[in-house]
This record gives C-alpha cells, structure tokens and sequence, in this order.
C-alpha cells in the first residue's frame, strides 16, 4: 500500500478551523482513493468520506476500512503537526470517527493538546475522582460483556467496573449489556452484536453511555431519541448499527402518570404509538381507546417529528411491517415490564397482551404470515 504525497492545505470557511486538509490520495491494490473533507460540516464523523479518484464511486466498508488505517498510520502524525490547539481538538475528532485508538491520537497531538477537553468520560484519572463515592443505580446493567476500546480501553475499563462490584463477562457468558468501544471492532463484529442484541433485547451501550447512566442515574434508553442521536453521533460503532439495523434507536418506555410524573401503573414510551395517545395500566386509556389508536397506527400515516430512518422502520400503513413493528414494539415493552422486580407492572402487562391478542386477531390471521412476537 502507497500513501501518495497529494496534500493541498488552504483557508477553511468553517468556524472550527483555520487551516485544515483539503484531501488525500491514498493507493490501495493499485486502486487510488481520495479523501473528501467538508470544511462547511460541523459533525466530525460527517465532515469526511473516502472516493475513487477516477470516478468519484464510494468503496465498499471494507474497502474503508483498510482506507482508514493507511491514512491514520501513514499521514496523520504529520498533518497533526503545525495545527493550532483548535484545528488539533478538531482532527482528533475526525481520527476518533475513523475508529483511531486513543493511544494513537494521544501520541500523534501534543501533551498540551491531549489534554484539552478532558472530562471523566475520557480521562482515567478524572474518571476515577468523579466516580469514587457514585452509587450503582439499581437498574444499571451489572453484567456487561464489553467490546473494543475508546474512549478507554478494554482492560482498563474492566478493571474499572470491577473495582466497583460489576462483573464483566465475555460476550458467550449470558451479559446483561454490551458495552462498545469507539475501536477495537470490525463491521463482521457489529453483525454478531446487532443480531444477539435483537434476538435477546440486550440493549448496546458506549462507554459514555454506560457511565453517564451511572453517574445520572437515568437510562439513556429511556431519554428519547434526541438524546440517543447525540451519543451515537461521531461514534463510528453506533452510526454503524444505525445504518444497518434502525432498532437500535427504539427508546425504552419510561414511567409516567397522567400528570407526567413516574408512577408504577401506567405506562408511555417514545414511539409513534405514544404519539398518538397509547397507554396503558391504571392511568392508561380504556381498551376502546386503545384499539382505536391501534387501529389508526396500522391503517393510517405515522406522526412526524421522528428520525426518517426511524419512522421507515414502521413500515407503510397496513403492511405485514408496520403491524410486525407495532407487536414486536408492543411485546418488547411487556418482556420488560415482566423483568421488573421492584415495580408492580401487572395492570401494564394485562393491557398490553390484551392488545396484542386483539391485534392477532384483527389483522394478523388469515392475512400475515411472519413470526408473532411473544411476550
């Protein structure tokens, strides 16, 4: 492989930089690739792609892959030099998106420069002194098997975890959650993770993802999608799975009454369904009500306000998907309640397979054909 000497600086328009690379030429089994910088994008995981230099086609992700590690072995030590602190800060972000490991971004920038932003979510040390004294949430996954490194790496972060009384576990031994790093993993590896997390409902969490959650007490799943998009974004992992399999997006049902406040009978959760007035439990809607609603989620266009890639997930109105979407939605919920030890749930649970019952009977049989989702 031949990283070839085409490097144009010049003036960038956007706010963050003052100078930064232009593009790249890069030789891979006599095949030359360029890398495309969009000065004017804000997101370091959006700001660059990889073309081939005659035709200007996108490579396969394999293809980017090996791309990826050319252009961060051979040529980012060397554009590293000479940035000022801000275009640094700004192409540390760009490496982190093209899954560089911390080692490396850290040996490539100035001590002065790795340190700039350092937070617990980052910084072992810091990490260490803000979560000294934080109790363990009682929700909070207790068994994670965890999976490539960044912003932490692997050892170091098991260590971590065990030291305050979770039990990491290979991801063959059963866990609770999947903890992914932002390196460390090839797409094959997203494939394993995405499929035993659908065929389980183990939930995929970052590592900022798992320690904010510890630290807040709150689950990011049960935050809403603004909050899950600003996780996944220049988390190469993430984006990854989004691209591939929409659930990953699908938030957790929180615990609300009717006054909005956490109650233990009733039950909504961010989804179209809730959008349009589904609940359930003491202070959800009669049955009438719901099968209403439920009947109007299946027949009719889905409300917007969602991510596009989410709301095409659903499926159109009165497909074998959108009503797939609606039961698996349905069931998800109820398989969770059922795991609740601390909650009284059984109003939700009853509602719940009541509805799914009337679904299977109303549009399901006699006109579907895939797997009905249990409970």
């Amino acid at each position: 492989m031949i990283v070839q000497d085409a490097l144009r600086f010049g003036p960038c328009l956007n706010y963050r930089s003052s100078i930064m690379l232009k593009d790249v030429k890069v030789k891979l089994n006599e095949t030359i690739y360029t890398w495309k910088y969009d000065e004017d994008e804000s997101q370091a995981s959006e700001c660059w792609h990889w073309v081939r230099s005659d035709d200007g086609i996108d490579p396969p992700e394999v293809v980017v892959h090996e791309l990826n590690r050319a252009f961060i072995s051979r040529r980012a030590a060397q554009l590293c030099r000479g940035l000022s602190a801000r275009d640094q800060a700004r192409f540390r972000s760009i490496l982190r998106s093209m899954n560089a490991p911390q080692s490396i971004i850290d040996r490539y920038t100035s001590d002065n420069e790795a340190a700039i932003g350092r937070t617990p979510f980052d910084d072992t040390t810091l990490r260490d002194f803000v979560f000294q004294n934080v109790q363990l949430p009682p929700n909070l996954p207790r068994r994670p098997s965890l999976f490539g490194s960044g912003p932490f790496t692997q050892p170091d972060l098991t260590a971590f975890l065990r030291r305050h009384q979770l039990q990491p576990r290979r991801i063959s031994d059963a866990p609770d959650a999947i903890v992914l790093g932002r390196s460390g993993w090839t797409p094959e590896d997203l494939d394993v993770i995405a499929n035993m997390s659908r065929d389980t409902d183990i939930r995929i969490f970052s590592q900022e993802m798992l320690l904010s959650f510890w630290l807040s007490g709150r689950n990011p799943f049960a935050a809403g999608l603004r909050t899950l998009t600003a996780f996944k974004d220049g988390h190469r992992g993430l984006e990854r799975l989004c691209e591939g399999w929409e659930g990953w997006v699908q938030t957790d049902a929180t615990m609300m009454s009717s006054e909005g406040s956490q109650d233990n009978q009733g039950r909504r959760d961010e989804s179209p369904l809730a959008r349009l007035g589904y609940a359930v439990g003491h202070y959800g809607q009669s049955m009438h009500v719901r099968q209403r609603i439920l009947s109007q989620a299946f027949r009719e266009p889905l409300p917007h306000g969602f991510d596009y890639l989410y709301l095409q997930s659903w499926g159109q109105p009165q497909s074998p998907t959108r009503l797939h979407k609606i039961a698996a939605h349905i069931a998800r919920l109820c398989r969770d309640a059922k795991r609740r030890r601390n909650q009284d749930m059984s109003n939700a649970v009853s509602d719940w397979e009541a509805d799914l019952a009337w679904l299977k009977r109303t549009y399901y049989h006699g006109h579907m054909t895939f797997s009905w989702p249990s409970t």
